[in-house]
């Protein structure tokens, strides 16, 4: 957002790096370890048991580095795994912040883990400039989180509502049981998306900065230097392939230079021709006013052609880009989401190779059209490219834009031209805070190779890519 950015940045000192482990005297040790069991995507118990999520990457890479394994200790919430490691139950909490509190018990690594905390509202909640800004509001706040002693100790007129997971916060919000909540923004944002929460947004910032480590029980002195080395020299390359597997990749695009000239010569040319009636319009003043408004009208069928697709009579791609582009700034302004459909005709080139290019025509057209009278009047449709076509729905989320799919796939079915059937294939995504065009496109298109791959005539959202 223009208002926050965020990122799960790594804080690795990257020096040289070295692929050769460390040798120590804790070579093949069992650390056991508890960690938060809903944290995603930092980290999280699974329905297996197993712990997963950007920590749990970094601490692979650590074992292989160092040699130590990690065994996990299952626990049911965060303040159950800070009691464990308080008993000597485990011995190290893999993510959490330094306080002076944990300080009695734990002793810290260097962060590898950066993030800012952010409140949570309802969309119609106003901004909130910062904690102090908050007056007679209820605050949800997960129970044994560094939050909750800072607010208290700095924040005493603020009325807490206590959870004990980080996804009860957003519900409690979602449902009006308490007017904000406080989470680390990639945290919140996950959940937001992963439960569907569509009338919430971040309405403000805060002064927190998670500044994330290794917790290691006092019991265990030599294993803080340890990881802190190998925290400094761990490899830059996994480090990416980790934010890679819970970021969505960024497919910066190149630019046709031959298209732009070829767009660029074609308007010198017709600006050209206007200027030269211009002129002309000038030295006959008696016919000035009728050619002037012929004129008008030109230039008006001339940026109705620039944008519109000359066969189906909807947006071109320069101007359905030019609609997603719009809408991603809109977004990313006012906190707000959409939903982007593509979807293609399956087996297109056979009906041209087969019925003719009149009929294939005459299937794009009735598809267009079919599209138009099922959208809403704020959705935008053009036609990306041959058989493929984008929709962007504006003020929804995904399972509202699933609904509408399937509504169109089960339009589009009902096709029939002279004997000719078609079915239709889409893929969904959903914008986050930290989009631009191409990274929604891409995920997009994803799901629509899912689509294809697994059978077509279907709806795959990005959630459900394999």
């Amino acid at each position: 957002m223009v208002l926050f950015y965020f990122s799960c940045v790594p804080v690795f000192a990257f020096e040289e790096p070295t692929d050769k482990p460390i040798k120590s005297n804790l070579d093949n040790q069992t650390i056991t370890m508890c960690v938060d069991p809903n944290w995603l995507p930092y980290e999280k118990i699974n329905s297996k048991n197993e712990h997963i999520g950007i920590a749990a990457d970094y601490l692979e890479l650590l074992t292989k580095h160092t040699g130590v394994k990690f065994e996990l200790i299952v626990t049911q919430s965060w303040a159950d795994s800070q009691k464990y490691v308080q008993q000597g139950k485990c011995q190290i909490l893999s993510l959490l912040n330094k306080t002076p509190e944990r300080s009695k018990y734990l002793n810290f690594t260097q962060p590898y883990l950066r993030a800012v905390v952010v409140l949570v509202g309802q969309q119609s909640t106003n901004f909130i400039s910062g904690l102090t800004s908050i007056s007679n509001q209820t605050l949800a706040v997960v129970e044994g989180y560094i939050y909750l002693n800072y607010i208290r100790k700095n924040f005493p007129n603020i009325n807490i509502i206590l959870v004990d997971r980080m996804e009860d916060t957003l519900v409690a919000v979602a449902k009006g049981n308490a007017d904000l909540a406080i989470a680390s923004m990639p945290v919140a944002l996950h959940f937001i998306s992963e439960l569907g929460l569509s009338n919430l947004k971040i309405v403000g910032n805060t002064d927190i900065i998670n500044d994330l480590r290794i917790g290691v029980h006092k019991s265990q002195p030599k294993l803080v230097s340890l990881l802190d080395q190998a925290i400094s020299e761990i490899d830059p390359v996994n480090i990416a392939k980790i934010k890679r597997r819970w970021r969505q990749v960024r497919i910066e695009s190149g630019t046709d230079y031959v298209m732009v000239f070829r767009i660029v010569l074609i308007f010198i040319i017709i600006l050209a021709f206007f200027l030269y009636r211009y002129f002309i319009l000038q030295r006959f003043s008696k016919k000035q006013n009728a050619l002037n408004i012929e004129l008008q009208v030109a230039n008006q069928k001339l940026t109705y052609l620039s944008s519109t697709d000359y066969l189906t009579k909807i947006a071109n791609r320069a101007k359905i880009e030019s609609l997603l582009k719009r809408e991603v700034a809109r977004c990313q302004r006012y906190l707000n989401s959409f939903v982007l459909i593509i979807f293609d005709i399956d087996y297109f080139k056979k009906v041209n190779d087969t019925r003719g290019h009149q009929i294939g025509d005459r299937v794009l057209i009735d598809i267009a059209n079919r599209a138009n009278s099922v959208l809403r009047d704020s959705d935008f449709i053009g036609r990306w490219g041959g058989e493929e076509f984008l929709i962007v729905c504006p003020n929804s989320n995904i399972n509202g834009a699933k609904v509408l799919a399937e509504k169109l796939r089960n339009n589009f079915c009902q096709l029939n031209i002279e004997g000719c059937k078609v079915t239709v294939s889409f893929g969904l995504a959903e914008f986050r805070i930290d989009d631009s065009v191409e990274d929604i496109i891409f995920r997009a298109d994803k799901a629509l190779y899912q689509a294809k791959d697994t059978g077509r005539n279907k709806v795959v959202l990005e959630s459900d890519i394999t």
